[in-house]
């Protein structure tokens, strides 16, 4: 992979972002999350896609105003009147539990299925601080002050509204070669590409960094 010329990614806060979101991310040193934008509901801001013994299935948070959210994104507060957490680490847990690392950072993901976080940016940004951790990336992550439509791209990779399609994964963006690797359920649904960053962290382990690394051309 060419050295990125600019230090900074620039995007939107995703829920557990697909592959090709953290290849972008981890290809620079700080990831600049923006927080004025208004939230666009239907993305990967609070959904994510994992693999079943059933297909794709999609996990996503629900937010307090449901469809009708259009604050900005700092403001974006997490629904509990249902027990979506549970759902989610379920789902998580009888997709993965048998994944080669799976046991290794269960610990790590629990607490985000247990403790209650009122703003979504605040859940999602703790996630990224987590997984980066485990990745052992260095990645420094700071937040934006106000919203600015453009940035110097000698300084900063704009990817707002360019992580890719989150409810087509099939569809790779450009620039991006999937990395092959064995994913459970294969033998029944084939393999699905670009799913949520777990689904090669629980399959991969240390070996996801150097993966992601490979992926953009």
């Amino acid at each position: 992979m060419a050295t990125p010329k600019n230090t900074a990614t620039l995007t939107e806060p995703h829920y557990l972002g697909n592959i090709y979101h953290f290849a972008q991310l981890i290809a620079r040193p700080v990831v600049l999350f923006e927080q004025h934008a208004f939230f666009e509901k239907s993305t990967c801001r609070n959904r994510c896609f994992i693999a079943t013994g059933n297909g794709k299935l999609m996990l996503s948070i629900p937010l307090v105003g449901g469809r009708q959210q259009h604050g900005l994104l700092k403001e974006v507060q997490i629904e509990y009147s249902y027990n979506w957490q549970k759902n989610h680490w379920h789902s998580i847990q009888s997709a993965y539990r048998s994944s080669g690392y799976f046991m290794y950072y269960e610990d790590v993901f629990y607490p985000f299925y247990h403790q209650k976080y009122r703003f979504l940016s605040d859940f999602t940004i703790q996630f990224y601080a987590a997984i980066f951790q485990l990745l052992k990336t260095g990645t420094q992550i700071e937040t934006t002050r106000q919203y600015q439509p453009q940035y110097d791209p000698q300084l900063v990779c704009d990817l707002r509204n360019q992580a890719g399609n989150c409810k087509d994964t099939a569809q790779l963006p450009a620039g991006f070669t999937q990395p092959v690797y064995h994913q459970l359920f294969a033998h029944k649904n084939g393999f699905l590409p670009n799913l949520s960053i777990i689904d090669l962290l629980f399959a991969q382990g240390p070996n996801t960094k150097a993966l992601l690394h490979q992926s953009l051309s």
